[in-house]
């Protein structure tokens, strides 16, 4: 899932969200008390895109989800790689 983070200090990065961010932010809503992503689907892909920036940016992304949080602006998801992606048939014999 490749997403648009826009901070507040007038900053932009383009982020690709990989699996592991996803588990590492699943992991830590549960140790920060936030809601799942089935409850609060905005808050969850949020998490998502904060453990991406946690693994590519270590050094600016510190502390907790609500710390960051603050300092975000604005999220916008890319469309054509909302996680929808075909399957390549080349690879289906290794399912």
């Amino acid at each position: 899932m490749k997403t648009k983070v826009t901070f507040t200090d007038g900053t932009t990065r383009e982020i690709t969200v990989i699996h592991a961010d996803k588990v590492r932010g699943e992991m830590a809503s549960h140790q920060q008390g936030l809601p799942s992503l089935q409850d609060a689907p905005i808050t969850g892909v949020s998490v998502h895109v904060w453990a991406a920036c946690k693994r590519l940016f270590p050094d600016t992304t510190s502390g907790t989800f609500s710390a960051w949080l603050d300092t975000v602006e604005d999220l916008s998801l890319d469309e054509e790689s909302s996680g929808n992606d075909a399957v390549n048939p080349q690879n289906l014999a290794a399912l």
